[in-house]
């Protein structure tokens, strides 16, 4: 694969706020669509915030107790905090024949082969995004999902909650199901930290993240 074909990885360590990232993001979005700059996928997480995406009602958000950042990508109020592995692949989307539903189902089928590596079963709901763990009728979501396309490019993108704060979200309903709960690596008693996380879900990156394009 050609070096204009690669996508580099980065991994930020401590924290980031969020409000400064996504900026940074449209930089570097608008970079990528004047050909100045390669596709990259960020592997972070954010200091609390609650973000509203373009479907969030305001019946939704429970408390003030955070800070509220109005966001462009798809859904509906989330809790990014430390703990939580956030995930944006900033790619074109012609890696998925320009098929947003497509690029989607690969997220969470990249999600569930990452936590299967690690003991966890994890499965997707008819109508729903993201990933849940549990019984039927009772599932807890473990990971949501949160994109935005401009000029053929995918933005935003996934998070999954390792040992985060599950008591923040109880400021909002979040992703505006009122009817499950949410979990994560910790919660369900699994020992697997940051860094085993990101080592399973680097065994199983979705091929078309591989995959050569011109």
């Amino acid at each position: 694969m050609g070096q204009g074909n690669m996508i580099k990885h980065h991994k930020f360590i401590d924290p980031l706020p969020y409000g400064p990232t996504i900026i940074r993001m449209g930089q570097h979005v608008d970079a990528m669509a004047q050909g100045m700059a390669m596709e990259e996928c960020w592997w972070l997480s954010h200091q609390t915030v609650i973000t509203a995406g373009r479907s969030a009602k305001k019946e939704d958000l429970l408390t003030h107790e955070h800070e509220v950042i109005e966001t462009g990508r798809g859904g509906h109020y989330t809790i990014h905090n430390p703990g939580q592995r956030i995930i944006y692949p900033l790619i074109r989307t012609e890696r998925f024949q320009d098929d947003v539903r497509a690029y989607l189902r690969a997220l969470e089928q990249w999600i569930i082969d990452a936590l299967n590596n690690l003991g966890v079963h994890g499965r997707t709901i008819e109508g729903r995004t993201g990933v849940w763990v549990g019984k039927n009728g009772s599932e807890e979501k473990i990971a949501a999902l949160g994109i935005r396309v401009s000029r053929r490019i995918f933005l935003h993108g996934l998070s999954i909650n390792v040992d985060n704060n599950l008591g923040d979200y109880e400021h909002i309903v979040p992703c505006g199901i009122d009817d499950r709960g949410v979990t994560s690596l910790k919660k369900l008693g699994i020992p697997a930290d940051m860094n085993k996380l990101d080592q399973a879900l680097m065994a199983c990156l979705p091929d078309e993240f591989l995959r050569q394009i011109r």
